[in-house]
């Protein structure tokens, strides 16, 4: 079934992928937040039954869909579980799963053994479980910004086993964000990243940095969470953060 595009829009990848591992790919980004949450217990249990509740009403949107069986929605929200209480996370009692699916989940967290996901969730929850590098994808692409007269690099994408990194240049005799940083606001912070694979998953930034001099400026902007195999192509886009203007937009080749 083809799923709706990323927020409904235009020109976005349109995903072919079916709902199961839809879900699966949603319930991985929730992982990556929760591994980078705020060391309180308590806090960090709490976000984790908040995102157990989103898993659910993900899952719940997938079967009016039709491209996900309730069955499959409880072993995936049962293997969920079974990680976030493995890894400390949350109690065997708490997570925000409503009645009618709770008992079920319920059920399975409590009388089966942990299923080969569940383990592998656990693990990537575990902090002491560092990312290794899978492969290097060469872009070597320029990007004109047709309204500000800019210009950067998209120099490369790092698939590491949990996220992926993007590495760029921008040109440093007129570096993003200098039209804003004229109202007293620093260059660079103005410029947000959009990217979505074929499959239509949308990944979220979770930090980067950058350094350098002129011409050019070197950036690492990192994201959650990892590529998937499948995905053939990657959507980047930027936007202004205040105007909320469309500066570019380009298609990356993954392929092998």
């Amino acid at each position: 079934m083809v799923l709706e595009s990323v927020q409904g829009r235009k020109n976005l990848y349109p995903s072919t992928m079916d709902g199961e591992t839809y879900l699966r790919r949603l319930i991985e980004g929730y992982l990556s937040e929760l591994k980078e949450a705020s060391a309180d217990s308590n806090a960090r249990s709490l976000l984790g039954g908040w995102k157990l509740g989103e898993a659910e009403a993900a899952g719940r949107a997938l079967v009016a869909a039709g491209a996900l069986e309730v069955r499959q929605l409880e072993n995936l929200l049962a293997d969920l579980k079974k990680a976030l209480i493995e890894r400390g996370v949350i109690q065997e009692w708490s997570g925000s799963i409503s009645f009618d699916l709770g008992e079920a989940v319920a059920e399975r967290v409590e009388g089966e053994l942990p299923s080969k996901q569940a383990e592998e969730w656990a693990r990537a929850l575990d902090p002491s479980v560092k990312p290794t590098l899978v492969r290097v994808i060469a872009v070597e692409q320029d990007v004109d910004i047709a309204t500000t007269q800019q210009k950067l690099i998209l120099i490369s994408l790092e698939l590491w086993t949990d996220h992926f990194s993007l590495r760029y240049a921008t040109d440093m005799r007129q570096p993003l964000g200098e039209m804003t940083h004229k109202a007293g606001r620093a260059p660079f912070d103005h410029f947000a990243w959009e990217l979505v694979d074929d499959l239509g998953v949308r990944y979220k930034q979770s930090g980067g940095g950058g350094g350098g001099g002129r011409p050019w400026y070197l950036w690492t902007k990192n994201f959650h969470p990892s590529l998937p195999p499948e995905a053939e192509r990657l959507q980047i886009s930027g936007r202004d953060f205040e105007t909320v203007e469309e500066l570019f937009r380009v298609d990356i080749t993954l392929a092998k």
